[in-house]
């Protein structure tokens, strides 16, 4: 990452603020909807931000790499951002299939942050939510990725599955994520974001490097 950049986990700090305001709450209950649209518009301003500068670097700063491929590296993200944001803005239609919506998401924020070469391992089982639902889904894996490269910036592989528990229950994860030191400061964003889905993180066993975020049926 380019010294002076934000770690792209850092455009959801924000969010924080959003979701609990008191102006984002509707007779006690969290007003999702707007939350998770400021969400997306804070998180996509700021890669703007981190693409001008890098497009400025391309002509201010000499360096081994022509300054041609740096251009159309950065018009790559700009374009993966823009599909992403295209897709965050509404909700999948109904007979999207999960799986390839999830991968439509997760590689897209991956290509949005200027990591198109992590390998990402993709695991859905056959389940069937409401668009809405897989909206905030969305929202929440891109949040699983952005602190996981937050974290790991150097990691080359991100595996992230939404298996069926049971009947009643599914289980979103992402690996790498947390060690327990940082555990804490995850809860709050990833909480949200959970509950957005009527869900809770689950971060109890952060040894084994996973994240985890129940999510009822």
């Amino acid at each position: 990452m380019a010294a002076g950049a934000e770690k792209p986990a850092a455009a959801f700090r924000p969010m924080i603020r959003v979701m609990t305001d008191h102006r984002t709450a509707s007779r006690g209950r969290l007003n999702y909807e707007r939350a998770l649209f400021c969400a997306m518009n804070s998180r996509f301003s700021q890669i703007v931000g981190q693409l001008s500068a890098a497009l400025q670097r391309s002509f201010d700063q000499p360096g081994p790499e022509p300054a041609r491929r740096r251009v159309e590296r950065v018009n790559a993200q700009i374009e993966a951002m823009a599909h992403v944001h295209s897709a965050l803005s509404r909700p999948p239609a109904l007979d999207d299939d999960l799986e390839d919506y999830c991968r439509l998401i997760a590689e897209g924020f991956l290509c949005a942050v200027g990591r198109p070469e992590i390998s990402l391992d993709l695991r859905v089982d056959d389940v069937r939510l409401s668009p809405a639902r897989e909206l905030r889904l969305a929202y929440l894996v891109c949040e699983l990725i952005a602190e996981t490269l937050d974290r790991h910036p150097d990691e080359r592989s991100v595996a992230l599955e939404l298996v069926r528990r049971d009947e009643r229950e599914l289980e979103l994860s992402v690996w790498p994520f947390a060690d327990a030191a940082q555990a804490a400061h995850r809860q709050a964003v990833l909480g949200l974001l959970a509950a957005s889905l009527g869900g809770a993180v689950d971060l109890s066993r952060p040894s084994d490097g996973y994240a985890r975020v129940r999510i009822p049926l």
